[in-house]
């Protein structure tokens, strides 16, 4: 089955007794979407960069993506860094610990690990990163 390299989805959820509505793009880590980050980023009020736990170079390409990250958007905006696949640990390449690090290093709000496949710590990720949106900007 083919990934879809670009998505977006809107919705509406309560948070905190609040309705809002929360807009997702999803990109793939392709670089043809670098020069379109300007127009996914534009008004982010929270950010969540994903790697894969299994695949060495994703992970050292978070700080790329990081600092490019950081041209377009607001230093406010609320980061949550993710490591997926956590599902395959016994093909693991990057420690959790090591995104922990990351993520602290760099003032992240949120470090979780989890699964797309097996919807684990899917919907936390979400959860927290619109709590603390709805908190410090609505």
């Amino acid at each position: 089955m083919a990934r879809r390299e670009i998505a977006s989805e809107i919705k509406k959820v309560n948070i905190n007794g609040k309705e809002i509505k929360a807009q997702n793009w999803t990109t793939s880590g392709n670089d043809k979407y670098r020069s379109m980050l300007p127009f996914y980023l534009k008004g982010a009020d929270g950010i969540i960069l994903v790697y894969d736990i299994i695949c060495e170079r994703s992970f050292k390409e978070m700080n790329e993506w990081f600092e490019e990250l950081k041209k377009h958007v607001d230093r406010n905006v609320i980061i949550a860094l993710v490591g997926n696949k956590c599902d395959l640990e016994s093909r693991r390449f990057t420690a959790y610990e090591t995104g922990k690090k990351f993520a602290e290093e760099n003032n992240f709000f949120l470090f979780e690990e989890t699964s797309a496949m097996n919807s684990i710590n899917v919907e936390k990720v979400f959860n927290d990163i619109l709590k603390k949106i709805v908190e410090e900007k609505l």
